[in-house]
């Protein structure tokens, strides 16, 4: 299930048989991270035609499903895209991808795809529990950091005097 990105655009695809059936789909997701407004445009492609197109904030968005109409079903499957996990690694933008197929608004199939970490530090696929990909920045230790200058404290006493007359 390849997946390739330039720039801020990433895109995955997968395909879909049922021989039985004589269905066969293959089905791609484009996203396009927009930093400034942390928002992700979506186009869902299914044989080359875009059937939907979505722009949706990235703090913790719902899935986004189209519904596919397969024949001898007495109901309408939905293929969805959830889009979990984002969060912004530097200057760089990651989230996992799940394909779903739900029936009855039940998911039926999900295809669990690699993370993507796209932006200045390059593309990356990653696995959910890498975090990012990216190792925390190395503290840098500058002269004097661990030295510290002892105090003491003194305690000093203020005599005073009443003056009677």
């Amino acid at each position: 299930m390849p997946c390739s990105c330039q720039s801020y655009t990433c895109g995955c695809c997968a395909g879909m048989s049922i021989q039985s059936y004589n269905f066969s789909r293959n089905a791609c997701l484009n996203l396009t991270y927009d930093p400034y407004e942390f928002s992700v445009t979506s186009d869902m492609l299914m044989n080359d035609n875009s059937v939907f197109t979505n722009t949706f904030s990235a703090k913790n968005p719902p899935a986004s499903c189209v519904p596919v109409p397969l024949p001898y079903l007495p109901t309408t499957v939905h293929m969805c895209v959830r889009v979990f996990n984002i969060f912004t690694p530097g200057f760089n933008l990651h989230m996992c991808v799940d394909f779903e197929g739900r029936i009855a608004n039940k998911p039926i199939v999900i295809l669990h795809f690699d993370c993507l970490r796209v932006g200045s530090d390059g593309f990356a696929l990653l696995k959910p529990e890498d975090e990012g990909g990216l190792k925390p920045p190395t503290p840098v230790n500058l002269p004097g950091d661990d030295e510290y200058d002892e105090v003491i404290e003194e305690s000093h006493l203020i005599q005073t005097t009443a003056v009677t007359q």
